[in-house]
């Protein structure tokens, strides 16, 4: 070969660099279907006000019930309640209190971050979870990023719950909770010890595929998981999402996704609340549109919370 050809080799690919680009397109690719995919959620929920089932299997009224009545919103004793973040989506209301914490978590931020702000700029470390993105839309020394996705146990590209909680807290510490990862937080929350839950204060979060409760297996799960949650939780806030509609199941209006927050009744005296929602703090989610109107959002009395020691163990599948 002469020197000549040898000039005329094409140089060896950077693997990489390629590897690098691929997953920048991926990332990219994953923020442009969030909306999407948010879209094509609204359309379904949609469909169930055009089409309600007429003939709902017996018993979904009462499933329904029971599970409203453990989202019976209470009121923190001396505790005011704030907006965090911006008006609108992105946005949530919450107790004014940050004392006594360690960290805060964020799980599944896309390109909002209002909220991670806010409570960065109070002097907390915020971890910050989301496998969609490739980082945050701004930065902040007290951020802390990971591109994983939050799921039921730890593995490649995924990271359980509980080690997210236990990452925040530190080995005695407690920790702000506030997710919104698209419907993955029910067995999310259904796999994570009780004991490293109550190691938060608050946990602020976006419930979605209430829509879905006809289904005998996400009726169990929503009510096992909230069930668990109100041993240690009391519910102080409630809004709905009016980028979904209002639902009708087995002929209770409800919501498809709720911005629900709790309280750790460890850390604040909790009473019952006629508290009317949406609140002045609140905004609607779509500025397109009204509100939903939720009024007291009261389904019946609120059960009393019953030992941690006799209910099943999280991700267990015993119905609560």
């Amino acid at each position: 070969m002469t020197a000549k050809d040898d000039e005329r080799q094409p140089a060896e690919p950077d693997l990489a660099a390629i590897a690098a680009g691929l997953e920048a397109m991926e990332a990219r690719l994953h923020a442009a279907l969030r909306p999407i995919n948010r879209r094509l959620r609204d359309l379904e929920n949609r469909t169930l006000l055009l089409c309600p089932t007429p003939e709902v299997a017996a018993g979904l009224q009462e499933r329904v019930l029971r599970i409203g009545r453990l989202l019976r919103p209470q009121r923190a004793r001396g505790v005011g309640k704030i907006r965090v973040g911006k008006i609108g989506d992105g946005g949530y209301v919450q107790l004014d209190d940050f004392e006594h914490t360690d960290a805060a978590l964020s799980l599944g931020i896309g390109t909002e971050v209002s909220w991670d702000l806010d409570v960065a700029e109070r002097g907390l470390t915020v971890l910050q979870f989301d496998h969609t993105v490739p980082g945050p839309p701004v930065d902040h020394p007290n951020f802390r990023f990971a591109p994983l996705r939050i799921g039921p146990q730890s593995g490649e590209g995924v990271v359980a719950l509980s080690d997210a909680i236990e990452r925040a807290a530190g080995r005695d510490g407690r920790a702000i909770l506030k997710m919104d990862i698209e419907g993955a937080e029910w067995d999310a929350l259904d796999a994570t010890p009780l004991p490293v839950l109550a190691r938060c204060r608050q946990i602020v979060c976006e419930l979605h595929g209430f829509q879905q409760l006809p289904a005998q297996r996400t009726s169990d799960l929503v009510h096992r998981v909230l069930a668990k949650l109100h041993q240690v939780f009391g519910v102080v806030h409630v809004h709905a999402n009016n980028v979904g509609p209002i639902i009708v199941l087995g002929n209770v209006p409800f919501f498809s996704t709720l911005e629900v927050t709790f309280a750790n009744r460890a850390d604040f005296d909790l009473e019952p609340s006629g508290e009317v929602f949406p609140t002045p703090l609140d905004s609607p989610n779509n500025p397109a549109g009204p509100d939903h109107f939720l009024g007291t959002f009261d389904f019946g009395p609120d059960p009393e919370p019953s030992s941690p020691d006799s209910r099943p163990a999280a991700g267990s599948g015993a119905a609560a």
